[in-house]
């Protein structure tokens, strides 16, 4: 395959898909959250939502993780549609979700978020920094999805970027690649 027919393929072209969302829905009364939201995972990569607040970014991951049940659409795992209603059930199949924020316990870090509820008898994560743990999961074969506002950061990580606006159809089909030099 020659450069130009391959910088015209879309990312993760030819691989195998991890993780996949298919016309992901969710509306809230009147308000559409998220409409029509897909997108593809591929082993060892790293993916970035950015965009407005309010695009629906958090409540696509929330669907993805088990935490809200979509209106309509599809999670694809492994080549099989899968259905979860409770966050144990996407943890119990392979999807983790790291919580940042406050909503959560803001006495703990991110790592200690991420164990919140089934705690570990031996601290096995230590103080590792957040990019550290992403990058090794990458390292791992292990798909991440991220949402972040920091673009440094994002450009620092991520394989390819997916820009969400407020009030659209959202397909982040149009995604740029990391200019971090990596890949």
């Amino acid at each position: 395959m020659n450069a130009a027919v391959a910088a015209a393929m879309p990312a993760g072209a030819g691989r195998d898909v991890l993780l996949g969302a298919r016309a992901l829905t969710k509306n809230y009364g009147g308000l559409r959250a998220v409409n029509a939201a897909s997108l593809d995972l591929y082993r060892g990569e790293i993916v970035a939502l950015v965009g407005d607040n309010g695009a629906g970014k958090s409540t696509f991951i929330k669907m993805l993780s088990g935490v809200i049940v979509p209106d309509s659409g599809s999670i694809v795992l492994h080549g099989r549609e899968v259905h979860f209603a409770t966050p144990a059930q996407a943890r119990a199949a392979g999807i983790e979700t790291l919580h940042p924020n406050l909503a959560l316990a803001d006495v703990f870090d991110v790592a200690e978020n991420a164990f919140l509820g089934r705690e570990l008898t031996k601290r096995r994560l230590g103080l590792i920094p957040v990019l550290d743990l992403i990058l090794e999961r990458r390292a791992r074969g292990f798909a991440v999805l991220i949402i972040s506002h920091n673009l440094e950061r994002v450009f620092s990580v991520a394989d390819r970027i997916c820009v969400w606006r407020r009030r659209s159809r959202h397909r982040p089909g149009r995604a740029w690649r990391s200019t971090s030099g990596r890949r």
